[in-house]
């Protein structure tokens, strides 16, 4: 009776779980792009904050757009991480001069893992090369995050493709008393699909931001919490058995590229005792590269952007990981690489230091030790 009793609370908690995760559902957006645009960006959505990783399949389908003549037919899996809403999914536009109509493709949604599905339809609409100029605003996101013992502002708006021009994105506040947008918004590069922006005097409660461009507005709630919930825990010298026992951000210490250009790959490598010793990229490891502005520390700096990076080769009992990203707008930015072992959600820094860092005996993360990134204009 008492192995039949356990039986039935444990298979309450799973049912519980999953009727949590029904309840948040996947919806996805229509986006319209020129035919010269080069790239088509959908957001898929969640009800609510994701309580574990979501995933969901998806692929396009023809319309009066076909593919291969007007896009790439593109499949996949996007996963949108623990405590976030949004991710979103690129579809490569085929652009040529001949006149025609617009035209439609649609990308659809399947398999949805730890959610529901409220849209699984999102409709892209390519424009002919006379119609509406530039990228429109599909993305919009904003959440509290704590860095260090002060709460902050982790936002991000996003284009349907790389803007043409500097774009500036108006950002207003519902509660200006809760929530100060600096600058009244934030803009995005040439060349960038995206752009972080920061907000001040943060009060408890809940926000409802507006982002504007070109008539078309979207709207993200603020939850502001004290404190807010830490968006990465930084496991650098906690010692605790999640932290790396090496890493490091190994070559090259410099770059030099041009905005919107590809930069060239940087490599980093991370070793963890009875993980990383077989050939072959080891199993759970998390590596991103990420970026920020000169002189902030990555640790403490919420507007550092950070991408998943592939393995490349094994290196002795080292998996080696290589990364290269878009070059940023003109300026100059230190970069590293940190490791996770649970998808993100707590990591170690790695700095370029020929000793590296870990828990390993006398290793340490040094922001002095930091990659720098020069980036000059086209």
């Amino acid at each position: 009776m008492l192995v039949l009793a356990l039986g039935l609370v444990l298979l309450a908690g799973l049912v519980s779980a999953a009727g949590a995760d029904a309840a948040r559902k996947l919806s996805i957006n229509d986006v319209s792009v020129g035919e010269s645009d080069g790239l088509a960006t959908f957001t898929l959505s969640l009800s609510r904050k994701a309580r574990r990783t979501v995933s969901v399949d998806y692929a396009t389908a023809d319309g009066t757009a076909a593919q291969p003549g007007d896009y790439i037919d593109t499949a996949g899996t996007a996963k949108i991480k623990r405590r976030k809403k949004k991710a979103t999914v690129s579809v490569p536009i085929v652009g040529d001069e001949d006149a025609e109509e617009d035209e439609a493709f649609t990308v659809r949604l399947t398999n949805p893992h730890r959610a529901g599905i409220k849209d699984n339809e999102g409709t892209g609409m390519i424009l002919d090369d006379d119609g509406p100029e530039g990228p429109e605003l599909t993305g919009f996101e904003a959440g509290c995050v704590s860095v260090g013992a002060v709460n902050a502002v982790a936002g991000s708006v996003t284009l349907s493709a790389a803007a043409e021009a500097d774009t500036f994105v108006s950002i207003t506040s519902g509660s200006p008393s809760k929530a100060t947008i600096t600058g009244s918004g934030a803009t995005i590069p040439t060349g960038q699909t995206t752009v972080s922006f920061q907000a001040s005097g943060l009060e408890e409660g809940t926000s409802t931001l507006t982002a504007s461009l070109n008539g078309v507005d979207l709207t993200d709630d603020l939850e502001v919490a004290d404190p807010c919930p830490a968006d990465v825990a930084v496991l650098n010298e906690t010692d605790q058995g999640a932290e790396a026992d090496f890493c490091r951000l190994v070559f090259p210490t410099t770059l030099t590229a041009d905005a919107g250009e590809a930069t060239d790959p940087v490599f980093g490598q991370i070793f963890e005792s009875g993980v990383t010793e077989a050939a072959g990229a080891a199993s759970g490891v998390t590596a991103e590269f990420g970026y920020g502005p000169s002189g902030t520390d990555p640790r403490t700096n919420f507007t550092w952007q950070f991408f998943d990076a592939a393995y490349n080769v094994q290196v002795g009992n080292n998996d080696e990981y290589m990364q290269r990203i878009t070059a940023p707008a003109p300026g100059t930015y230190a970069y590293v690489y940190r490791f996770s072992f649970d998808g993100g959600h707590s990591v170690t820094y790695c700095d370029a230091d020929v000793t590296g860092a870990g828990s390993n005996s006398g290793l340490t993360f040094d922001p002095a030790q930091m990659g720098t990134m020069t980036v000059s204009a086209r």
